[in-house]
Order: C-alpha cells, then structure tokens, then sequence
C-alpha cells in the first residue's frame, strides 16, 4: 500500500517489456541490414541445386528422363523423347541458364556420340523417372573458388565449398 504523498520510484513491469522489445526489433534490423553480402557462387551453387529437385521432380510427374546438359556458358535441361534428348520446353523453372560471370560448369561424365548430322551431346547427368538415379558430381568454378554440386547415393542433392 502506498501512503498518501508518498510518491513511488521505478519501471512498470510493463514498461520494461515495451522497451526490451523496441530493443530487440531495433536489434534484428540491425542484423539484418548489416549481414555479410551473400557470395555470387554460392547464390549460384544453391539455385542450381534447387533447380535439380525440380528436374528430378519433374522427372517423376512426366514419366520422362530429365538430364542437365552442359553449355559453353551455362547450363540447359532436356528430357527424353522418342529415343532422343531434346530441350525441356514450356517449364517455367527448367529454362536454359547463362552465367553472367566467368563461372563455368564442369562434369567428368560427359558423353557424346558421333553421327552423319553431327556431334550429339548428352546430359552430363540425367533423372530416372523411376527415382533409381545415379550418384554424380558436377563442380561449378569462378576465380579459383569452386562448389560441388552433389547427388549421393542416399538420393541426397547438395552443394559444398571444395576447400581450394
């Protein structure tokens, strides 16, 4: 109780609550604002790694093989039809990808065959539409530094830094 004239010293339990939430708002856009910028390989790195789920998804719902083929400066997706590998049309996600930089793709698994009308690339790699896909490894590379782009044999996609 308090005594008539008596004047009481102190925060509100109330108060204090307001101001530590000022605080910690203030705090995280703080945070935020001031965060390291994000690393164009990476961004790279982890957009193709989502793109390949798509393509792997892709490759369930069609029925069809999806395979990543390589190009001179990026990269494009194609299925199998009839026997033949040709670009994935009319997919919103699975458009053709040119690199803005010097970045670049790299695969030890491409094949390519010999014919009258030409050189025929196939994917470096490909979806089973079955889901029985085969582990691979692609690294994508720009000024020394590069990230592995990883399917394991659990099925597991990811990309990690190659220590350089």
């Amino acid at each position: 109780m308090t005594r008539p004239g008596v004047k009481e010293a102190g925060f509100s339990l109330l108060e204090v609550l307001v101001a530590v939430s000022i605080l910690g708002l203030m705090a995280t856009a703080v945070a935020l604002g001031a965060g390291p910028e994000r690393d164009p390989l990476r961004l790279e790195a982890e957009r193709l790694v989502v793109r390949l789920h798509q393509a792997e998804q892709e490759a369930v719902m069609s029925g069809q093989p999806v395979g990543l083929a390589l190009t001179a400066d990026g990269y494009a997706f194609s299925n199998l039809v009839d026997g033949q590998w040709q670009p994935l049309r009319n997919h919103p996600t699975l458009q053709p990808r040119g690199f803005e930089s010097d970045m670049h793709l790299r695969s030890d698994r491409i094949a390519v065959a010999w014919r009258p009308e030409g050189v025929i690339a196939y994917p470096a790699v490909f979806f089973d539409p079955a889901g029985l896909n085969e582990p691979f490894r692609i690294v994508l590379e720009e000024d020394g530094r590069s990230y592995a782009i990883l399917l394991d044999d659990a099925g597991r996609l990811r990309a990690e830094a190659i220590a350089g």
